[in-house]
């Protein structure tokens, strides 16, 4: 059984790339937050808890949730661009292959000269 084949248009990869936030589940252009930000939202959390092992716990966990985030910002970054370079790359190929095509002249008329 042959496969259908997969229909690409590059205004929906640009659309895609436009909406990525919206479709991954992310919260929208804020999200995720920056680092600095994870790391005031554990201050803000801990505060008022001197002394307990909760403070602490949250001061341990801060370093690794600010790089998660460092790190998931990265990829949407990297996907929303893989996106738009992907639109951009399809309109160039499709272009050229249209431009090669229209160079071979109208293939139903005999060459001139028979």
């Amino acid at each position: 059984m042959t496969p259908t084949p997969v229909m690409v248009d590059p205004s929906e990869l640009r659309t895609a790339a436009r909406n990525f936030d919206v479709t991954m589940g992310f919260g929208g252009p804020e999200w995720p937050p920056t680092s600095a930000r994870a790391r005031q939202e554990f201050m803000f959390a801990g505060t008022g808890l001197d002394g307990l092992q909760t403070r602490a716990a949250l001061r341990e966990c801060m370093d690794g949730v600010a790089s998660a985030i460092a790190v998931i910002g990265g990829r949407r970054s990297a996907w929303k661009s893989l996106l738009e370079r992907a639109a951009d790359e399809y309109t160039g190929t499709d272009m050229s292959a249209a431009n090669r095509l229209a160079a071979l002249g109208d293939l139903n008329r005999p060459p001139r000269g028979r």
